[in-house]
């Protein structure tokens, strides 16, 4: 497991490693989790590589965000605080439809 402080470090981990997925806090000091996940799939395009599943969460559910969120490239979405069941069937379930 690798943890960023903010959205840039996440990104910049990103250029440097591979992940099996990742989990994005949409709010995120620097940069917001919808802007790291836009230039996460830039790098992914410009790289010729599969999309890494991308896992929005967030305190802060309102009407409207899961599309939101799956508009700006990422595979799903879930409210804090998520059970690890909750982890498990986002990741199986994106991962099969991706």
């Amino acid at each position: 497991m690798t943890l960023a402080s903010n959205g840039r470090k996440g990104v910049e981990w990103f250029e440097r490693e591979a992940f099996d997925a990742v989990l994005m806090d949409w709010q995120m000091p620097e940069m917001d989790g919808i802007e790291a996940t836009g230039l996460i799939r830039a790098l992914e395009r410009k790289r010729g590589t599969a999309r890494t599943p991308i896992i929005t969460v967030t305190a802060h559910a309102m009407a409207g965000d899961r599309d939101t969120c799956i508009a700006a490239g990422m595979n799903d979405y879930l409210v804090k605080p998520y059970s690890q069941d909750d982890l498990i069937a986002a990741r199986r379930h994106r991962t099969r439809s991706a």
